[in-house]
């Protein structure tokens, strides 16, 4: 009886050592596929851009202004396209009020939302705060976070209806 003592215990012991060395060893992905790429943040949005804003006057609003630029985002995101458009309104002193939608697209999916601001008319500083309401892909769970959008136009000797501009864009903490 003993012999058979040890056999069993010799026979719990390996299935023991076996479950846990089975435990032990990390799941494989199948053959051939990719590792999962992290989802972009809207911290990845973040970055220094060029493009143009253009306006016109216009009614309800006094002046009907859209801006476009493009960049390179951070971590992967590629080129970030940005839209604004906005409905500028006389304030107090040399701050305009500004209202509008805004659209940020990458490879990995579109942002959308709306903005509150101001435009210092006399140096064209621009400071906006956006705030997601809605977005596709890699975006579709960011409703509510924020973003700024501070930028300066070239304005020259001749009334245009286009203007360079330049900024960035950054994340509300």
């Amino acid at each position: 009886m003993v012999t058979r003592g040890r056999t069993w215990v010799s026979i719990a012991t390996v299935v023991l050592l076996g479950a846990l060395a089975i435990a032990a060893v990390p799941l494989a992905s199948p053959a051939g596929a990719a590792p999962s790429k992290p989802k972009p943040a809207i911290r990845d949005l973040a970055g220094d851009f060029e493009g143009t804003t253009s306006w016109v006057y216009g009614f309800p609003c006094f002046v009907d202004q859209s801006w476009d630029a493009t960049y390179t985002g951070q971590h992967g995101v590629g080129d970030v396209t940005v839209h604004l458009d906005t409905c500028v309104n006389l304030g107090s002193g040399n701050d305009a009020d500004v209202t509008g939608t805004f659209s940020i697209t990458t490879r990995r999916g579109t942002l959308t939302g709306g903005l509150v601001g101001t435009i210092d008319i006399t140096t064209s500083v621009t400071a906006f705060t956006l705030t997601s309401t809605g977005g596709t892909g890699a975006y579709t769970q960011s409703t509510g976070q924020q973003l700024t959008f501070d930028a300066t136009w070239t304005w020259s000797d001749e009334l245009q209806s286009t203007y360079p501009a330049a900024g960035s864009i950054g994340v509300v903490t």
